[in-house]
């Protein structure tokens, strides 16, 4: 159980959330999930339009909201967060970092927070 919840541990190969390569070859379990795909309906109809979505990895983001009420508060979070004690207790959990770490605005990033990426 995670966080008091039951759930199947997935193999790899379907989980969508390892990043790692698949033993014995070059290839990654990104480059794998992205031949799965599925067929949304776009526009219902007679017939429907379908548009095909292809599988990638599960990936989350975090963010500090420039007007949020506790800026130290939540630059101290997401520290903790980068900091190898966070990494590893999210990896523990299931959700590992995709690496490098990337941040898409570094001129936005507190300064408290530059020597974590």
């Amino acid at each position: 159980a995670q966080h008091s919840l039951n759930f199947i541990e997935l193999d790899d190969a379907i989980d969508l959330g390892s990043l790692s390569m698949i033993g014995g070859t070059n290839i990654t379990y990104e480059e794998f999930y992205q031949g799965a795909s599925i067929e949304i309906v776009t526009e219902p109809g007679t017939p429907p339009a379908y548009s095909a979505q292809n599988g990638a990895p599960v990936v989350y983001g975090i963010t500090i909201l420039k007007d949020t009420e506790n800026k130290e508060l939540a630059v101290e979070f997401v520290a903790l967060l980068l900091s190898q004690e966070g990494q590893d207790a999210m990896e523990a959990s299931g959700q590992p970092f995709i690496q490098p770490v990337i941040c898409d605005h570094p001129e936005n990033l507190p300064a408290e927070l530059e020597g974590l990426l």
